[in-house]
């Protein structure tokens, strides 16, 4: 690993640190805690033991055996002994959900000590990486990636452990599933074949073993859940009321791409829920409830793929409630 990477890769991460926009009442300590992880944690997920935040550091090296392999898309050059599903183009709720039930009884299994590496096309990373953090609860390892040689390394790192889902991004480097996508990084690949990590281990605020998520509705991690919801992503230009109230009997809820304008008036007829988050791609920012229509909910960070998934997987295990979504959604 070189010197002038790993310096280098510090020096951005603190000068997010200092220039990130959050609305003032979250300050400084929020963004800590939603970006960095916080330092401390007591309880643990299933599956293993709770990380107490001293496995972190710019370092660590390698274990040693492989790790279970699921194919789902992407190369097609990867070892024997996966587990493979010919998955492609935009993945539903319904493939999402297979593909969780794999994962978990995957990571119950004698040979994925370590953990386990999800193979797939680079379009889906983002999506799958969110929804196993969303209904699977461990703290053994996840990484999800288009190159298996790259999440077998970072799989096999012990300090990989207890962070949730972990994508292998561009570059070889390693971010977080949970948080906004390509945002700050977790870790990276060094030269050596060895992954290097910034943060210590323990998972985001969202995913947390004391968090609404995990306290509230632990019936989100059963994933042989048979009613899957329709939840299609607009832009906020295009909303009508008539619009709304034509299709709201056919859909389960709806994530709305802010115009960043705050001038939609929603119908409070409306009876789905309806969740505002800001345009894809557009630098880490987040959201608020002061934003947008009282009756509707602020996304946070979320991306809208990763709010449409929340709202899907909520819906879908009949929590439809907008006081109730306001609580999981990290706004």
């Amino acid at each position: 690993m070189k010197l002038q990477v790993i310096i280098s890769l510090f020096v951005t991460l603190s000068s997010f640190v200092s220039s990130a926009s959050l609305p003032g009442q979250y300050g400084l300590y929020q963004k800590k805690s939603y970006l960095y992880r916080r330092q401390n944690m007591t309880g643990g997920g299933a599956g293993g033991n709770a990380s107490n935040g001293t496995s972190g550091g710019a370092g660590g090296s390698s274990g040693s055996g492989s790790v279970p392999i699921i194919v789902v898309g992407g190369p097609s050059n990867v070892t024997s002994g996966q587990t493979v599903s010919n998955l492609t183009g935009v993945l539903n709720t319904t493939q999402l959900y297979s593909i969780s039930s794999q994962v978990n009884k995957s990571l119950t299994s004698s040979s994925s000590s370590n953990g386990v590496v999800i193979v797939a096309s680079k379009g889906s990373l983002e999506s799958i990486a969110f929804f196993l953090a969303v209904t699977t609860n461990t703290n053994k390892t996840i990484v999800v990636c288009d190159d298996y040689q790259l999440g077998q390394i970072v799989a096999k790192s012990p300090k990989a452990q207890g962070r949730g889902p972990l994508i292998v991004g561009k570059k070889k480097i390693i971010y977080s599933g949970t948080l906004p996508p390509w945002g700050v990084p977790d870790g990276v690949i060094g030269d050596n074949n060895e992954a290097y990590w910034f943060t210590n281990a323990c998972p985001p605020l969202l995913t947390a073993w004391n968090s609404t998520l995990r306290t509230q509705y632990t019936n989100f991690t059963t994933v042989n859940s048979s009613s899957h919801a329709v939840v299609p992503i607009v832009y906020e230009e295009g909303i009508a009321p008539s619009l709304l109230q034509s299709v709201s009997s056919f859909i389960q809820g709806l994530v709305v791409i802010s115009s960043g304008s705050n001038s939609t008036s929603m119908d409070q007829s409306v009876s789905i829920p309806i969740v505002y988050t800001q345009p894809k791609g557009k630098p880490i920012s987040f959201i608020s409830n002061s934003t947008i229509p009282k009756n509707a909910i602020a996304g946070g960070y979320l991306s809208p793929v990763q709010a449409q998934i929340l709202l899907s997987v909520a819906v879908s295990n009949g929590v439809n409630n907008t006081q109730s979504l306001k609580q999981i959604f990290p706004s």
